[in-house]
């Protein structure tokens, strides 16, 4: 198991790092997620043993890393430039790392047949990197960072070059790939998406200190604070007052659940609104697109507050309808 404790970074009078924990238990997959400049790259860093902290600890199975040489904590790397060496093979580029570690040529062949396979590029071992799609190169920088047998593997925006529907569907595969082998893996993004359908477990960064941690669950449906919401997506933040388990926020009063009183911050899910004739919150659909699997509707509501919602039912009302809307009590988080 990794851990850190009170890991600090400064470049100058910027704080990277501020009194950062973390550990990533064996066979997990940790995300840490973040906007650009959050500290969640240096946070890699520092743990790949490529940036020296200023203060705190760092240590795997109870034994210190500080002064453990990067490429003697046997953690595997990959990139987003996945930095691919373009006069080698396939083979070549995944062999790497096992000619650094001294591995028999018999052995180092079997074991990129072996790693190619896991990453769905079987028969690849003699062709050109310069010649492979983007997706396929992402594939071979990750079977030259898992061919050495890393005890973790850590990924910085992998797939962030990548175009969505592909991302979507490599971060499947990995997380495919890391259960099935029980991979600990450390995987930074700024990918809302990526993180939640990847991770087991979610630690949020802002300007360098750790904003809120817990399963990809637990992040969605309880994010912690008002910060945190807008960055998941979360746009419906209401000022309301509860009392008697209801919140009154001046264009719609609805149930909350928790025992609640007195002046909040709220947000409710989009996913927390349906059209029900016997709702309490009025309004007027401004926007409707499609987005695949659902709607995603904007409504304005009394005093020209806009609530964002989605729809997966059927049908879904208009551009320029009045729907009444009611309010599932479980998608209301008190933020404050």
């Amino acid at each position: 198991m990794l851990e850190a404790t009170k890991l600090s970074v400064r470049f100058g009078e910027k704080v990277a790092l501020d009194a950062v924990d973390l550990t990533v238990a064996d066979g997990e997959i940790l995300a840490v997620l973040g906007p650009s400049g959050s500290g969640k790259t240096t946070l890699l860093r520092v743990i790949a043993g490529l940036q020296t902290p200023d203060s705190g600890s760092l240590s795997w199975d109870g034994r210190p890393l500080e002064h453990v040489a990067a490429h003697e904590r046997g953690f595997g790397l990959m990139f987003q430039d996945y930095v691919l060496f373009p006069h080698k093979t396939v083979g070549g580029n995944v062999a790497f790392g096992l000619r650094m570690v001294g591995m028999a040529d018999d052995r180092m062949a079997a074991r990129v047949s072996e790693v190619l396979d896991w990453v769905g590029l079987p028969g690849y071992q003699d062709r050109s990197v310069g010649n492979l799609s983007g997706g396929e190169q992402q594939r071979v920088a990750l079977a030259r960072a898992l061919a050495p047998d890393p005890r973790m593997l850590m990924l910085d925006e992998p797939v962030g070059s990548l175009d969505r529907s592909l991302r979507e569907r490599l971060v499947g595969e990995l997380r495919h790939l890391f259960v099935e082998r029980a991979i600990t893996t450390l995987y930074v993004t700024h990918d809302q998406e990526e993180a939640l359908g990847l991770a087991d477990r979610i630690v949020i960064m802002r300007e360098g200190s750790v904003a809120q941690e817990g399963t990809p669950e637990q992040v969605w449906r309880h994010p912690a604070g008002e910060w945190v919401a807008r960055f998941l997506g979360f746009d419906n933040i209401l000022d309301a007052t509860v009392a008697d388990g209801l919140a009154d926020t001046g264009f719609g009063r609805f149930e909350i659940s928790g025992d609640v009183v007195g002046s909040h911050r709220l947000v409710v899910r989009p996913d927390g609104f349906k059209v029900s004739p016997t709702g309490t919150v009025r309004g007027r659909v401004v926007t409707r697109r499609f987005r695949g699997g659902h709607y995603r509707l904007q409504v304005e509501t009394g005093g020209g507050v806009l609530l964002e919602m989605e729809l997966d039912e059927q049908p879904v009302p208009m551009v320029g309808d009045t729907v009444t809307l009611s309010v599932d009590p479980d998608a209301v988080v008190v933020l404050d």
